[in-house]
C-alpha cells in the first residue's frame, strides 16, 4: 500500500519591480498558465495598460501550475486514454442498455490497464535513477498513479461491474490482494529458506495471507510446517481445504443461496471444533481457527496485519458476510474505522473510500479533484459514471453538469501544451453546453507557428465546418489570411497568395495579382507557374486574378502553338477590360 501523501503548498515569488509599489495583475492565458506583471489592479482593464507598464521597467510574467502534462508519462496516458474516450462517447449514442453496460466494463478495464502500464513504467524508471530529487519525484508520481488504480477500481466494483442481487465480495477480496502485497511477498521470501518455520515472520505471513482472502496460498505454506502430520494441524488444514469459495459457485453457475446454506455450515464446523478445544494447545492455530470463523475480537488483535480500514473491512466481511450486498457496505464501514482511529495516515483518501462506499459520488469526485490535482483521472471517472446511470446530470452552480465541467477542465489544460492540444479538442467535442465555445475561443488563440500546425487546425475547422459548426468556417479562413500574411511579410508571393485564395480574401487576392503582373511586365517571365496554372475557380475571386489566370492561359495556348485559340483568348481579355492600367501595354505588346 501507498506511503502517505504528503501535500505542500508551492510558493512563488516574482521579482518585479513596478510590483513593489503596485501590486501584481494577472491575466488568464491559454490552459494552466497566467500571465503576470506589475500594476494597479484596477487597470487590469485597460487596453494599453500592458504596454505603458512594460515600458516602465516592468515585464511580463508567464506562471504555469501542474505542468505534469509536459512529463513523458502524462503524454503517454493522455494519448492512450483518448482512444477510449472517444470510442465510449460513439458506442454510447447507438448501443442498448444492456450492450451499452458490458461496453462500460471494457472501457474501465482499459483506463485501468494504461494506468497500470504508466505505473509500471515509472516504477522501472525511477529504480534506474540515481539523483535523489528526481526519483522522489518519480516515485511520488508512481503513488498518485496507485491511488488513481486503487480508487478507480474499487469504483469499478461498486458502480460498472455489478449484478442485482450479486455479492461484490470476491471482487473487493481481488481489489485487496492487488494493493496489498506484503504477505504474498513474505511467503514468497519464507519458501526460499531451507526451514520456512523457522523464519520469524513465519506465523505473521499465514495471517496476513487469510486476512486478505488468501486461504489456499495460507495453507500452502501452513503444510510446510514440519507438525503439519499432527491432529490440530490437519484438522485446521481440513477446515481451509473445505471452505466454500464464492468463486467457484460463481463459475458454476451455481446461486448466491446454494453458497450461504454450505458456507454456514462449513462455519458452523469451524466453531464446533475451535469451542471443543482442538486447537487450544498452539496459540498460532487458535488465532487461525478464530479468523475463520470471523471472530471480532481476533481482527482487532490483527489489525496492523491490515494496515487500513478498508482492508479490515473486506477482511470481516470475507469471514462474517461473505453474501453482504452492494448497498449494505456502507453499514460495515464504521467499526473499521474505529478500529484505526487516531491513525490519521491517508485522512483524505479515506474520505474518498467513504464517498464510494456510501453512494456519495459527488462528494467522491470533489474529494479527487482536491487531493489528486488530477483532472484527467476525475474527468474520465466522471464520464464513465454518467454514463453508467450513477452521476446523475444535474446542473452545479455554474451551469453545467459534473461531467462537462471537469471535461472542459481537463480539455483546457491540454490546449497550452505544444502537441496535446488537438486532443483536447476532441473533448470539447462531447460538451454539449459549452464544449463549441470554449473551442471557438481556444482556436483564436492557438500560436500559428508551423505550417504542419496550421494545416492540422484548417483540417479540425473543416471537419467542423457542417451544422452548427458552421462558424469554423470562419475561423479556417482567419487563419489562412494570417498564414498569407507571414508570407508577404517574408516576400513570399505565391505562397502568400495560395493562403489568400484559401481565405478568400479578394482585396489580397488582387493585390498579389497586380504584383505577380508588374514582375512580369518588368521581366517577361511568370512566377509560380504551378499555382497559376491551377486556379481552377479561384480566378474569380477577383477581376485582375481572373485576368492573371486567363492570360497565363493564353501564354501557354501560344507556347504549345494553339495560334487561333490564343488570339482568341486575347480578344475576349481585352474586349473585357480585365487587364489592369500597368498591363495594358505590355498586353497590346506584339509575341515574339
Amino acid at each position: 500500500m501507498a506511503k502517505k501523501r504528503e501535500r505542500e503548498i508551492p510558493e512563488l515569488k516574482i521579482a518585479d519591480p513596478v510590483s513593489t509599489s503596485h501590486g501584481l495583475v494577472a491575466v488568464c492565458g491559454i490552459g494552466n498558465k497566467l500571465m503576470v506583471y506589475g500594476g494597479a489592479s484596477k487597470a487590469c482593464n485597460d487596453a494599453d495598460h500592458i504596454n505603458q507598464n512594460l515600458h516602465a521597467g516592468g515585464g511580463l510574467h508567464e506562471v504555469k501550475w501542474e505542468k505534469e502534462m509536459e512529463a513523458p508519462i502524462m503524454r503517454r496516458l493522455v494519448n492512450e486514454s483518448h482512444n477510449i474516450f472517444v470510442s465510449l462517447q460513439q458506442q454510447a449514442e447507438k448501443l442498448s442498455d444492456t450492450e451499452l453496460k458490458d461496453y462500460l466494463i471494457k472501457a474501465s478495464r482499459h483506463y485501468r490497464s494504461v494506468v497500470k502500464g504508466c505505473c509500471w513504467t515509472l516504477q522501472y524508471e525511477s529504480e534506474k535513477i540515481i539523483d535523489d530529487e528526481m526519483k522522489a519525484h518519480f516515485e511520488d508520481q508512481q503513488q498518485i498513479f496507485h491511488l488513481i488504480e486503487l480508487i478507480w477500481s474499487l469504483c469499478e466494483i461498486l458502480y460498472i461491474d455489478t449484478m442485482p442481487g450479486a455479492a461484490p465480495i470476491r471482487q473487493l477480496r481481488g481489489w485487496i490482494r492487488w494493493h496489498f502485497t506484503e504477505g504474498n511477498q513474505l511467503a514468497t521470501e519464507i519458501i526460499q529458506n531451507e526451514k520456512p518455520e523457522n523464519h520469524p515472520r513465519f506465523w505473521e505471513a499465514i495471517y496476513r495471507l487469510l486476512l486478505q482472502g488468501s486461504v489456499d496460498e495460507a495453507r500452502q505454506l501452513f503444510l510446510l510446517h514440519p507438525s503439519c502430520h499432527i491432529d490440530s494441524f490437519t484438522s485446521l488444514e481440513e477446515l481451509m481445504r473445505k471452505m466454500p469459495q464464492l468463486a467457484n459457485f460463481v463459475s458454476q453457475g451455481r446461486s448466491l443461496p446454494e453458497f450461504e446454506m454450505k458456507w454456514r455450515h462449513w462455519r458452523d464446523e469451524c466453531s464446533r471444533r475451535l469451542k471443543s478445544g482442538d486447537f487450544i494447545a498452539n496459540e498460532h492455530l487458535e488465532n487461525m481457527a478464530k479468523i475463520l470463523c470471523g471472530e471480532e475480537a481476533v481482527f482487532h488483535q490483527m489489525k496492523d496485519y491490515c494496515e487500513t480500514w478498508f482492508h479490515m473491512l473486506v477482511s470481516k466481511l470475507f469471514y462474517q458476510n461473505p453474501v453482504v450486498k452492494t448497498m449494505e457496505l456502507q453499514h460495515y464501514i464504521q467499526p473499521c474505522i474505529d478500529m484505526y482511529r487516531g491513525d490519521n495516515r491517508m485522512a483524505q483518501l479515506d474520505n474518498i473510500l467513504i464517498a464510494l462506499f456510501e453512494f456519495d459520488i459527488n462528494q467522491m469526485i470533489r474529494s479527487c479533484c482536491t487531493y489528486l490535482d488530477n483532472w484527467w483521472f476525475t474527468a474520465h471517472l466522471a464520464d464513465l459514471l454518467t454514463h453508467s446511470g450513477f452521476l446523475a446530470p444535474q446542473k452545479l452552480p455554474q451551469g453545467l453538469s459534473m461531467r462537462e465541467y471537469l471535461l472542459l477542465d481537463y480539455a483546457s489544460s491540454l490546449m497550452s501544451h505544444k502537441s496535446l492540444w488537438p486532443i483536447g479538442i476532441h473533448y470539447f467535442d462531447f460538451c454539449p453546453e459549452l464544449g463549441r465555445e470554449y473551442l471557438e475561443l481556444y482556436l483564436e488563440r492557438i500560436p500559428l507557428d508551423t505550417e504542419k500546425k496550421v494545416l492540422k487546425l484548417l483540417n479540425i475547422c473543416e471537419t467542423r465546418g457542417l451544422g452548427t459548426w458552421w462558424v469554423f468556417q470562419e475561423h479556417a479562413k482567419s487563419i489562412c489570411k494570417v498564414m498569407g500574411k507571414k508570407c508577404l511579410k517574408t516576400k513570399r508571393v505565391g505562397q502568400a497568395l495560395s493562403w489568400f485564395l484559401k481565405s478568400k480574401d479578394s482585396s489580397y487576392a488582387a493585390l498579389l495579382s497586380e504584383r505577380i503582373l508588374a514582375e512580369y511586365c518588368e521581366t517577361g517571365q511568370f512566377s509560380h507557374l504551378d499555382l497559376l496554372e491551377n486556379l481552377g475557380t479561384s480566378m474569380f475571386l477577383s477581376s485582375k486574378l481572373t485576368f492573371l489566370g486567363q492570360y497565363r492561359e493564353f501564354h501557354k495556348l501560344y507556347e504549345e502553338g494553339e495560334i487561333q485559340e490564343a488570339a482568341n483568348l486575347l480578344v475576349s481579355l481585352i474586349s473585357a477590360r480585365l487587364a489592369p492600367k500597368v498591363c495594358l501595354s505590355t498586353v497590346s505588346k506584339p509575341m515574339n
